[in-house]
């Protein structure tokens, strides 16, 4: 009896303690709550704040915001006299670690970027613009704070290291801004920026620690495009959301004459 007895003190003993391995292990696996990506966009006449990426554009501007496959942002500026040439166009969104808390974790972060100002006919003061900022805290203190800008005519990807505490998220944010200066005659330009980031855990850490893995603001994707659009191509494609839009108010202008 009494060894029946040690021996299910034993068990319960063994018992109470796998419990609360189990629920302390799933308590510190608990991943980071990551806020909603913001996008943001403004050119002469129109400005813009929200949560859903697009194509925003008034006359001889454009910027499209883009959530997949990755965050992106392009802003496109061309024409000559009569309009005012400036399109800015940003996205912040958030990057997690989802894994057991108190770890601070390497992360690679590959990113494209390109601008180009062309002017002609007595056009000046082109500009093109792309920026990348990472920032990152632990226990309210700085962890990681990365900055990137370039500026003028720019083809260039890169790699950075960044670092991201297990159980919280660090902030992304790429900006875009591109325009000219076109007051008379046949001046004429064109300018456009693009920038797009992409977000991995460093492989070699990964390796030790499978249990790690990244997490993005809602509706945000991580994967590059196949290719970085041409800035020509970038035209074509807001020259034919503009064809489209001109072609539904026509419509609708048919429809309430009709009526």
């Amino acid at each position: 009896m009494f060894i029946m007895r040690s021996s299910t003190r034993i068990e319960a003993f063994l018992t109470v303690a796998t419990i609360f391995l189990a629920s302390s292990a799933t308590a510190t696996a608990i991943g980071p709550s990551v806020p909603d990506a913001l996008y943001e966009a403004a050119t002469p006449l129109s400005g813009y704040q929200g949560a859903a990426p697009g194509n925003y554009s008034s006359p001889e501007n454009s910027v499209v915001l883009g959530a997949t496959p990755s965050p992106s942002a392009f802003a496109h500026s061309q024409g000559g006299v009569g309009y005012a040439h400036n399109a800015w166009g940003r996205v912040t969104y958030y990057v997690g670690i989802d894994g057991p808390d108190g770890f601070v974790v390497p992360v690679n972060v590959a990113y494209r970027a390109n601008g180009s100002i062309t002017l002609s006919g007595g056009a000046y003061d082109g500009f093109a613009h792309g920026d990348l900022g990472l920032l990152s805290y632990e226990n309210g203190n700085q962890l990681s704070n990365l900055q990137i800008h370039q500026s003028g005519n720019f083809d260039v990807s890169g790699n950075l290291a960044w670092k991201i505490l297990s159980g919280s998220y660090g902030s992304v944010q790429l900006s875009v801004n591109a325009g000219f200066v076109a007051h008379g005659g046949n001046e004429y330009g064109t300018a456009n920026a693009f920038f797009d980031p992409v977000f991995t855990i460093d492989p070699a850490f990964a390796l030790v620690h499978p249990e790690y893995t990244l997490t993005f603001s809602p509706g945000v994707g991580n994967s590059f495009e196949a290719a970085v659009p041409e800035p020509t191509i970038w035209a074509l494609m807001i020259g034919g959301f503009g064809l489209v839009g001109t072609a539904n108010r026509r419509a609708l202008r048919r429809h309430a004459s009709a009526a």
